[in-house]
């Protein structure tokens, strides 16, 4: 209900049923991603206060790369990697691509305030997918890395419940 709604008020592509559909399996698998990535280090803490610590930091780390700030490209070789375990980072590669896919829109950027000086922009969605160093056929890729990062996840919190039930907690 909250990707329906919000689909709309934030402006995403109209007239497109495919791209809210696939806008609300991303969001489903990311937030899924993330209860199962808490989950994992409930299960595997020893106590509440280092859960909350290490789901902070988890969290935290999962936002710096995933690619808002700044593209893997971009970022050195010894921390690249870890876009690659962003499932952030997967969730946004593949809204972005959801949204600006189509090379026959054109969007056009104008000024918050009327001005001669500052010309609108106009610029298509391929260019917004090649700044940020997205590729359109990675949409699939992205959503199926989502869903593996939930399987590994889901994997982790059973088998450490598992092993909790038996006694012997890390």
């Amino acid at each position: 209900l909250f990707a329906f709604i919000s689909y709309w008020m934030i402006g995403l592509r109209s007239g497109c049923a495919g791209c809210l559909l696939s806008f609300m399996l991303v969001l489903v698998l990311s937030n899924v991603a993330s209860t199962l990535m808490c989950m994992a280090v409930g299960v595997l803490a020893y106590t509440n206060a280092v859960a909350n610590v290490m789901c902070t930091f988890l969290l935290m780390t999962s936002l710096l790369f995933g690619g808002f700030l700044l593209s893997q490209s971009h970022m050195p070789a010894y921390v690249a990697w870890l876009t690659d375990v962003s499932f952030i980072n997967y969730a946004f590669e593949a809204l972005v691509v959801n949204e600006f896919s189509d090379p026959e829109i054109v969007y056009v950027f104008k000024a918050a305030l009327p001005t001669k000086k500052l010309p609108p922009l106009v610029c298509h969605g391929d260019y917004v997918l090649k700044e940020f160093g997205f590729s359109k056929a990675n949409f699939w890729t992205d959503v199926l890395g989502l869903a593996a990062i939930c399987l590994l996840l889901a994997l982790v919190v059973y088998n450490g419940l598992r092993v909790s039930e038996t006694g012997l907690i890390f």
